[in-house]
């Protein structure tokens, strides 16, 4: 067998294993860039929500800046965990609310 009829041979093999990929990468790609958008909100029939809403944004707020919290579940402290991963999520959290809070917490 030479090189070149295993090189083909491997880039078919890809070919084919990476085809569905593509196709499925336009349900991904449709699931990543799409958000949902609410309008017309009954303001009478949301309001007890939306107070709720402006609560929990006050504890968020009134908290000092969130860092990430390092855990040693074993008795080698070299080896730890990070327990807030997704550093940014609090920021996307807040912005979903903004347009429900009051102007001081905006």
């Amino acid at each position: 067998m030479s090189l070149a009829g295993t090189v083909c041979r491997v880039c078919l093999g890809l070919a084919i294993f990476n085809f569905p990929i593509l196709f499925a990468a336009e349900w991904y790609d449709k699931y990543l860039w799409e958000t949902p958008r609410v309008t017309n909100i009954d303001g009478i029939a949301t309001a007890d929500l939306v107070a709720e809403l402006q609560r929990e944004v006050d504890k968020i707020l009134d908290r000092p800046p969130l860092a990430p919290l390092r855990l040693s579940y074993a008795d080698i402290p070299y080896e730890a965990y990070w327990l807030y991963y997704e550093r940014g999520r609090i920021v996307t959290t807040l912005s979903y609310a903004y347009p429900h809070v009051t102007t001081q917490q905006q």
